[in-house]
């Protein structure tokens, strides 16, 4: 299933198991609500989330990562971001340390 975003963003659910999220160009003001929406619409016990396709993220897009993953740990959920490179990386240390 793909999700289409508004402005240069994609969301792709990968139906497996666990569930995977994959972020496709930018995440920010524009499109956070729907990432965290998408993202916090599952129940099983763990959600990847694939940052490997983003090519820009605003403080906006680390405020909704570091809300939805805030709301899945209250849930008894985890969500594991994988395949950070270039520029959405480098910010996310202190979110990888709440964890």
């Amino acid at each position: 299933m793909v999700d289409r975003m508004s402005g240069t963003q994609t969301i792709e659910v990968v139906n497996a198991l666990p569930p995977e999220v994959h972020l496709i160009g930018d995440l920010d003001l524009a499109n956070r609500d729907s990432m965290t929406s998408i993202c916090l619409g599952y129940n099983e016990p763990v959600l990847i989330v694939d940052m490997s396709g983003l090519t820009f993220m605003d403080c906006s897009g680390y405020g909704a990562l570091v809300a939805a993953r805030a709301t899945l740990e209250q849930r008894g959920q985890t969500m594991n971001l994988v395949g950070a490179t270039g520029q959405p990386p480098r910010p996310m240390q202190p979110i990888a340390d709440l964890g």
